[in-house]
């Protein structure tokens, strides 16, 4: 009962002084508030030197480690897929062929430098493994890759006979993408790039353009 009766006095007290100290209770809230922006300005701009870190630290992942089938972070996707390949399917057949070459010759080239990598010869045996794995597949994409094309009800040395030059076409992309594929697989586990090495430092590309481009040329010349 004693506090209760003390505190109907000081709310009593405080509605008589409301008034006389409005003005003092005013300039007390707005500096409070004045004080809360400040301290909610810092800590966004605490935060937003935070995020700029994080996005440095990403840029630099990124450096060393490109995406598979990035144009941008290999040289034979930047150079064919600026080759005109004609209209003839001759002609495309020769890009798509030597396109695809360049990705064999690429990934046998990685799987040498990976087994330099690896002391043992059973892990060195295993990349011999992988890349007859990958021959053996490229060898079957070869009556696969005309499925959308051919007639499946017959049997395959006739649809192989009834495809035309266009098969060549079909097959060459599949092989393309299949030693384009094992090439990175191979890349991502070496223990020379998982260690954080620039690709530019840790992995030279076999690829020449100029060679390349010369290749294209003596093929388009010939027809």
């Amino acid at each position: 009962m004693k506090k209760l009766i003390a505190a109907l006095a000081l709310l009593s007290v405080l509605s008589l002084s409301a008034c006389g100290s409005s003005d003092t209770a005013l300039q007390q809230e707005n500096e409070s508030l004045r004080q809360q922006i400040s301290a909610l300005e810092a800590e966004r701009d605490e935060l937003a030197k935070e995020n700029k870190n994080l996005t440095d630290e990403n840029a630099a992942l990124d450096d060393t480690a490109p995406e598979s089938g990035d144009e941008e972070a290999n040289p034979i996707d930047r150079f064919f897929e600026n080759v005109d390949a004609g209209s003839s399917t001759a002609e495309m057949n020769a890009v798509a062929d030597s396109w695809a070459g360049a990705w064999e010759a690429e990934c046998r080239n990685v799987a040498k430098w990976l087994k330099g990598q690896l002391p043992l010869q059973e892990d060195q045996a295993l990349v011999d493994a992988y890349i007859a794995a990958a021959e053996g597949q490229s060898s079957r994409m070869d009556v696969m890759a005309i499925y959308p094309i051919a007639d499946l009800s017959v049997p395959q040395d006739d649809r192989a006979n009834s495809s035309g030059s266009l098969r060549g076409v079909l097959w060459a992309g599949a092989h393309q993408q299949i030693w384009k594929d094992t090439f990175y697989q191979l890349l991502y586990v070496a223990p020379d790039y998982a260690g954080g090495l620039d690709s530019a430092v840790s992995y030279q590309f076999l690829f020449d353009t100029a060679a390349a481009q010369a290749q294209l040329d003596s093929l388009f010349s010939a027809d």
